[in-house]
């Protein structure tokens, strides 16, 4: 299991899972050689099994503080399959899931009842669409959920309501949309010369160079 420490009180906080966690050992102990003075909690994920979090535990920035106990209950699975308009099975798309807990709710769109501390222990689960087009999300906690999918490791599903889903789904089924296209011309004002050196966007995606 991989553990993160977060400080009580700081709002969400999601980490970086690689860089900022210590791994288990076989005996399923874990040690920081280092965490700031406050109150904390320790939260872990498994690939297997739903995500934990530890009681709130005070460091005094001296004295070590040992004992803290995580409990990773039994994990949920989500399964399903992305497929184009025309019905055909998209390969090595991202699908990304979250925790929901209203209906109207958008990705990041917490404001109307999303569930936070989930989110922070969880995180948001991927996985990458096999040739036919199926995924499948282990190690969830029991609950529901917003699923997104894309293609490629980038996409523009940010503030999308994504599709409703709940643990124990085998059957989903998530419509990409056909991917489109955007034609335009840069020029300079006032004489319209085109620059030597542009990039183009589209809302959260990365900016691609002007040919």
């Amino acid at each position: 299991a991989k553990v993160m420490v977060e400080a009580v009180g700081r709002g969400w906080q999601l980490g970086d899972l690689d860089r900022d966690s210590q791994t288990t050992s076989a005996q399923g102990e874990f040690t920081f050689p280092a965490v700031a003075a406050g109150t904390h909690r320790f939260v872990a994920q498994h690939p297997e099994l739903a995500p934990g979090a530890s009681s709130p535990q005070t460091v005094d920035g001296t004295t070590p503080l040992r004992g803290v106990e995580i409990k990773l209950g039994a994990g949920g699975t989500i399964s399903g399959v992305v497929v184009g308009t025309d019905q055909a099975p998209v390969a090595n798309a991202t699908v990304r899931l979250a925790p929901r807990q209203d209906e109207g709710g958008s990705m990041y769109g917490w404001g109307r009842g999303g569930d936070l501390d989930r989110a922070s222990v969880g995180g948001f689960s991927t996985d990458t669409t096999d040739g036919g087009g199926q995924f499948r999300i282990r190690g969830l906690a029991d609950g529901a959920y917003r699923v997104w999918a894309y293609r490629g490791t980038g996409g523009n599903w940010w503030g999308q309501k994504g599709t409703p889903a709940k643990v124990g789904d085998t059957t989903l089924r998530i419509v990409l949309p056909a991917p489109g296209k955007l034609v335009g011309k840069i020029a300079i004002d006032p004489d319209g010369r085109a620059p030597a050196l542009a990039s183009a966007s589209i809302g959260w995606e990365a900016p691609a160079p002007v040919v």
